[in-house]
C-alpha cells in the first residue's frame, strides 16, 4: 500500500460577501454569506492505492450567518420608576443558516476479493443500481419527513437506488469475491441547520458605590425558536452511512439542543 502522507491533497474555493451596517439610529447587523466547495484526497475507501479526490465532509457549501444588535428606543416623557423599567433594553443575536455536509454512502460488504471490507480499515463504497446516480441517493420530503426509524418516513438515504456490490471470480477453483462500489464521495449532503441565538439586555443606571454605576440584566435564548435541527444518519466508516447496516439512513440525534434559556445579572461600578 502507498503511503499517502506526502501526498494528501486539500483544496477549498469560495466566494464569501459581507454586508456591513454601522451603528446609526441605535441598530447595527452584519451579514456575511459564504458559498464554498472543500475537496480532498481520500484512501480509506475503495482501492486504497489510488489517492481519490471528492468534497471534503468538513465544509457546508452554503452558509449564511447574520449578527445584529439593536438598542430599543427609549420612551419618551417617561420619568421616575417608568423610565426605569421601559428604557435601557437592547436586543441582539446570531442567526445561522447552512447546508447539511457531503455524504458518502458506503458498504462494508464490498471488496472482499481484495481482502479488505467486513470492518477494515478499507471500506468499499456503495453500488448504483442501474440507471441510478448521485442525484437519486437521498430521499425526498422535508427533513421530519426523512428521519426514518421510529419517526417515521424512509430515511435519509435512498436504499432502493443501491444494489448488491458485483462479485468476481470463483473460476477453476479459485475463490470469488465482491469487487468495490461505483459510488463515489460525498454524492449527497446531510441536513442542514437554521438556528437563532438571541439576548436580550436591560441596563439600568441605579448609582450606589458609583454614581455612574449600573446594573445589567439579560435573557440569553439559544435556538431560541426551538427549531429542530438533525445531525447526519447513522454512520458506519469515517462517521458516513453504510448501506449494509440494518438501520442505514436512520436519524436519531440533533446537531443543536433545544431551546436553552439562561438569566444573568452584572452589577458594574
Amino acid at each position: 500500500m502507498l503511503d499517502f502522507s506526502d501526498v494528501t491533497d486539500y483544496k477549498f474555493n469560495s466566494f464569501q460577501a459581507t454586508l456591513r451596517k454601522q451603528l446609526s439610529h441605535g441598530f447595527q447587523a452584519q451579514v456575511a454569506y459564504t458559498f464554498s466547495r472543500g475537496y480532498a484526497t481520500d484512501n480509506t475507501s475503495n482501492d486504497p492505492n489510488r489517492a481519490q479526490y471528492g468534497e471534503n465532509p468538513g465544509y457546508h457549501p452554503q452558509r449564511l450567518a447574520v449578527s445584529y444588535l439593536w438598542n430599543l428606543p427609549n420612551v419618551a416623557n417617561a420619568e421616575g420608576l417608568l423610565a426605569k423599567v421601559a428604557n435601557g433594553w437592547s436586543l441582539s443575536g446570531v442567526t445561522i443558516v447552512q447546508d447539511g455536509t457531503p455524504l458518502s454512502v458506503y458498504d462494508q460488504r464490498g471488496g472482499s476479493i481484495f481482502g479488505m471490507g467486513g470492518g477494515g480499515l478499507v471500506t468499499s463504497r456503495a453500488q448504483f443500481c442501474a440507471g441510478m446516480g448521485p442525484k437519486n441517493a437521498g430521499t425526498s420530503g422535508s427533513v421530519e419527513q426523512r428521519l426514518g426509524g421510529a419517526n417515521g418516513g424512509p430515511g435519509w438515504i435512498n436504499v432502493n437506488a443501491f444494489c448488491a456490490i458485483p462479485t468476481i471470480g470463483g473460476v477453476g477453483g479459485g475463490g470469488a469475491g465482491t469487487i468495490y462500489g461505483n459510488s463515489g464521495l460525498g454524492i449527497l449532503l446531510g441536513p442542514g441547520q437554521f438556528n437563532w441565538d438571541m439576548s436580550l439586555i436591560k441596563t439600568t443606571k441605579v448609582g450606589g458605590l458609583r454614581e455612574d454605576a449600573t446594573l445589567q440584566f439579560r435573557a440569553d435564548f439559544f435556538n431560541a425558536f426551538n427549531h429542530a435541527q438533525f445531525s447526519n444518519p447513522n454512520a458506519g466508516n469515517s462517521q458516513q452511512p453504510d448501506i449494509s447496516l440494518a438501520n442505514v439512513g436512520q436519524i436519531t440525534s440533533v446537531s443543536v439542543n433545544p431551546r436553552l434559556i439562561q438569566f444573568a445579572l452584572k452589577y458594574a461600578f
